[in-house]
């Protein structure tokens, strides 16, 4: 469009050199922006923990020959309970090492309050566990280790018919464990088979009922070749 009067051409002349005013920016409708969250810290690794356990140990029945037991009443199997000690060392995700001390008491009593036997076992044991599955709160993992077993069996006759036999046995175990993991506090719970061997001539004996006694008489009250089923459930704190 052209210019039809003097003042219209001036007017058009002074807008051309006046400065381009900036253009505000809008705020945004609901406030301004929001600062971006933070990156959330990675959680450390908690690979030792340390805990204790309730143990079962199913056992076959002693057979001593010091004296005689009615084996009606034995049945194919006894069942020792105890506690123990769990330590254990996870070297990567998918191997651990761990350290162990069970065991298991169990006491046999006559018709009269002064006839008893009693039988208490110690099993300490070194293995290592292979976690092929695991997930964000629970492995599960196939352990095999070695070990050793202290045996101690006290025979009470009256006074004058007491004893006791201390024996060890040499151990190989498998078995399954399970894992459920929080923060710091884990359950643990394992099933183990353990096959035990034990040198029966190799028996320190004690007390008047073995005075006097054979060689076949002292021997340990069990199997040179034996198995044993572990059964355990504890309660553990990761460091």
């Amino acid at each position: 469009m052209r210019a039809s009067s003097p003042l219209a051409r001036l007017l058009l002349g002074v807008c051309a050199y006046l400065p381009t005013i900036p253009a505000v920016a809008a705020e945004p409708p609901h406030g301004p922006e929001e600062p971006p969250p933070r990156p959330r810290r990675a959680r450390e690794p908690r690979n030792f923990l340390v805990g204790l356990e309730g143990v079962a140990i199913q056992t076959p029945p002693l057979r001593p020959t010091a004296v005689r037991l009615d084996s009606r009443y034995l049945g194919n199997s006894t069942t020792l309970g105890g506690v123990g000690i769990l330590a254990r060392y996870r070297f990567e995700p998918l191997i651990a090492a761990d350290l162990g001390i069970r065991s298991g008491s169990l006491r046999f009593r006559g018709d009269n309050d002064e006839t008893a036997l009693s039988q208490d076992i110690v099993m300490f044991e070194a293995g290592a566990v292979l976690f092929p599955a695991r997930g964000d709160h629970g492995h599960l993992g196939i352990g095999a280790g070695w070990g050793g077993i202290l045996n101690l069996v006290r025979y009470e006759y009256g006074p004058t018919r007491s004893g006791t036999q201390r024996y060890g046995s040499g151990l190989l175990r498998v078995g399954i464990e399970v894992e459920v993991l929080f923060s710091r506090i884990a359950f643990i719970f394992s099933l183990r088979a353990y096959g035990v061997l034990t040198d029966r001539k190799n028996t320190a004996v004690r007390g008047p009922l073995f005075e006097g006694a054979t060689e076949v008489e002292t021997t340990a009250p069990a199997s040179t070749f034996q198995t044993f089923l572990v059964g355990s459930l504890g309660v553990a704190y990761r460091f």
